[in-house]
């Protein structure tokens, strides 16, 4: 069985899911939670954020507990065909990717980490095939884990020298969800 609750004011849904204002919605693996149906409605990004959610519910319950919370993420945007749009002025985080995925501390650090984690199930998926995606999701082998972790390490996004003409590059999407 599958719960989905939302609020009626979005003051509600960051006091009840700790969560902060600019995530659209979150689940814990058994039930989904969400801003005001209203608010992602008029945002035009109610069905993808349901289409995300139902993806991490699903993936989530198949994961190993091996597997860490960024592949979870990847993997749910890959599935659902999401880009992120890393906006205009990114922060080139210098954070792990397993810390900006589990605790983020803004919406552009969010932003980046989920495009980095989708690019890596990407190239992963491109790599190994889809396939290995759910052999990996479900029964880890060691050498799996082992990348797992050095990925988890490794910064969000690149310093600005690093990146082309010092700017991130971006893609069009609707608002990301967590």
């Amino acid at each position: 069985m599958l719960r989905v609750q939302t609020w009626n004011r979005t003051v509600d849904f960051v006091n009840e899911t700790g969560e902060p204002g600019w995530v659209a919605g979150t689940n814990d693996g058994k039930s989904i939670f969400l801003q005001p149906l209203a608010t992602l409605a008029r945002k035009g990004i109610l069905k993808a954020t349901l289409r995300h959610e139902l993806a991490h519910v699903a993936i989530h319950r198949l994961r190993s507990a091996a597997i860490p919370p960024w592949f979870e993420e990847g993997l749910a945007l890959y599935l659902t065909g999401e880009q992120i749009d890393v906006g205009p002025y990114p922060v080139f985080s210098r954070r792990s990717l397993g810390d900006a995925i589990a605790r983020p501390k803004s919406e552009g650090e969010m932003r980046e980490a989920y495009a980095r984690a989708r690019l890596l199930i990407k190239r992963l998926a491109r790599r190994r095939g889809q396939d290995a995606l759910w052999q990996m999701l479900e029964h880890p082998a060691a050498t799996d884990i082992n990348w797992l972790k050095t990925e988890s390490e490794q910064p969000v996004a690149p310093s600005p020298a690093a990146a082309p003409n010092g700017r991130a590059r971006a893609s069009r999407t609707a608002s990301p969800t967590k």
